[in-house]
């Protein structure tokens, strides 16, 4: 998304390039936007360095040093954007040492010759940013991952909380470590009281997972009618129709850079609350001003918080209108990639 609005924002042809065997079909629908899969990515850059204006690239790798650096080579005044997906403030490829030392050593001289050809890195996450002295901080922006304002297309105005459902969503891939989805089968039982909410768990379920559902309903079954697993959902209209019904979103991962599904939950106006040890959680409640960050282990804590919430409408109606606000003024595409593109015109 980040090189679509760019390109939008600077009336230009754009090109995603891809090296893999499957198909993938371009989402957009303009003459300006192709989508290429080739067999050779620094052929493709060999051939047509001189006319690209901007090269955009994903992540610090050896694959991504080459390339950028044949870009430079063959186009000097090119411009080189890195776009720095990652919740660690320390550059991972300098710090992920190999079994064999002499790899470990090669990265750092081709990080060290790099990094001056790139023009421009983005980072998520504002703690990343404040962070980041690994990399010239001339050349750093703050770039947090939003949605654009007409993501849903006829549903880009939230309800109100009075007409919003008592539904609190997990959105995810529920059973993966990484999601710590689980957790609600312990929360549950120890909310204050869940008569009329709705847990719904919106994504693809292990088996590991749905095991332990079925463990969980068994063991409780007085609250069988309140958890829902929706599945894998990939008509987004009804994904949105249920961002734009809940009043609650649940995050309680262990790890996550700048989850996509915060920004779509505040656009809605739904209150987060989230694992505080996520970098991205000061960005996504603004410090706790939005939304709540509760320590992932303290279940009392997030019994405390979450019961407290569902009781108070009052509370609910300030925190949702302050998260559509927020999502507005520093999450939604129309609102950040002004300044990145301005970033770049002042730079190249």
């Amino acid at each position: 998304m980040v090189p679509y609005h760019l390109a939008k924002y600077f009336k230009a042809q754009l090109t995603f390039l891809y090296r893999r065997s499957s198909t993938i079909e371009c989402p957009f629908h303009a003459p300006a936007i192709s989508v290429i899969n080739v067999n050779d990515i620094p052929s493709y850059i060999r051939t047509h360095a001189t006319q690209i204006d901007l090269l955009i690239l994903f992540h610090i790798n050896t694959r991504t040093i080459k390339y950028g650096s044949l870009f430079k080579k063959l186009n000097p005044n090119g411009f080189l954007y890195l776009k720095y997906d990652s919740e660690e403030s320390n550059i991972a490829y300098l710090h992920e040492k190999p079994w064999y030392h002499p790899s470990y050593y090669k990265r750092i001289i081709f990080y060290n010759r790099y990094m001056p050809l790139v023009d421009l890195l983005s980072v998520e996450c504002r703690q990343v940013y404040d962070q980041m002295y690994e990399f010239n901080r001339a050349k750093l922006h703050y770039l947090p991952n939003g949605i654009s304002l007409g993501n849903w297309r006829d549903t880009t105005n939230p309800h109100s909380v009075k007409e919003k459902e008592n539904i609190i969503l997990l959105v995810g891939r529920h059973g993966s470590y990484q999601k710590n989805s689980e957790m609600i089968f312990d929360l549950i039982p120890k909310l204050a009281s869940i008569q009329g909410w709705l847990f719904m768990l919106v994504g693809s379920a292990t088996v590991k997972f749905l095991s332990m559902y079925h463990d969980f309903v068994t063991k409780y079954p007085q609250y069988s009618d309140t958890i829902k697993l929706t599945g894998n959902l990939t008509n987004r209209d009804e994904v949105a129709n249920l961002y734009k019904r809940a009043k609650i979103f649940v995050l309680p991962s262990r790890s996550e850079g700048f989850p996509i599904v915060c920004s779509e939950a505040l656009s809605q106006g739904v209150v987060v609350c989230m694992s505080k040890e996520l970098t991205s959680s000061s960005d996504i409640t603004q410090d706790d001003q939005v939304g709540f960050r509760i320590p992932r282990e303290r279940l009392d804590i997030w019994a405390s918080v979450i019961s407290s919430l569902m009781a108070d409408e009052v509370q609910q109606t300030r925190l949702s209108h302050a998260s559509q606000e927020h999502f507005r003024k520093t999450l939604a595409w129309e609102t950040t990639i002004p300044g990145l593109a301005e970033r770049i015109i002042c730079s190249g």
